[in-house]
Formats: structure tokens, C-alpha cells, sequence
């Protein structure tokens, strides 16, 4: 499938059965669902960050170029993640309050 794994429900999923929760609290889990994975990928963001600002002065041997470029893709990629963790759960709080 085209996408992350994020968009796709390939992180974090729990699957119940139709008939044991209602529509609002299946929302309502997944946005549960989608905040956990946002507060990891801020974590691992700002994490990310210091590694890479702690390597800027290394150098690779074969590139000659900062190892801070390399470690810097930790903190955009969980950047990345995070921006489509937070359409998500915007799209499954406007499922938890939409009026049935």
C-alpha cells in the first residue's frame, strides 16, 4: 500500500469485533492509539536530535562529510511520522464527536 505504515494501521492496531464496541469507541481507541504514537515520535524526535548534534563534529572517512547529516535522518523521520500521526488523530477525534 501506498503510505507510511502509520497511515496505513500497520504500527499500533487492536481489532475488535464490530458487534463489541460501538463506532465512537473504536474512534476513541484509535485516538488513544495515535496520541501514544505521537508522544514516541517526540521523544525519539528530540532524542534524535541531540545524537545528531552530538556527531556534527565526527567526520565520515570515505564522504569527509559531518556524521550529523546521517544521524539527522532519526529526527526527521520521527518528525515525518509524527505530522501523519496528528492528521490521524484529528480525522479519529472528529469520529469520536460526530453526532450519529
Amino acid at each position: 500500500p501506498r503510505g507510511g505504515g502509520v497511515r496505513a494501521g500497520y504500527h499500533i492496531t487492536l481489532y475488535l469485533p464490530g458487534g463489541l464496541t460501538s463506532v465512537r469507541r473504536q474512534a476513541a481507541l484509535a485516538s488513544f492509539v495515535f496520541l501514544v504514537i505521537l508522544g514516541f515520535c517526540l521523544i525519539i524526535a528530540v532524542l534524535g536530535y541531540q545524537v545528531a548534534m552530538r556527531n556534527q563534529m565526527q567526520v565520515s572517512p570515505v564522504l569527509e562529510i559531518s556524521m550529523m547529516w546521517p544521524y539527522m535522518a532519526i529526527p526527521v523521520g520521527a518528525g515525518l511520522t509524527a505530522i501523519e500521526a496528528v492528521l490521524l488523530l484529528l480525522a479519529s477525534v472528529g469520529r469520536v464527536f460526530k453526532p450519529e
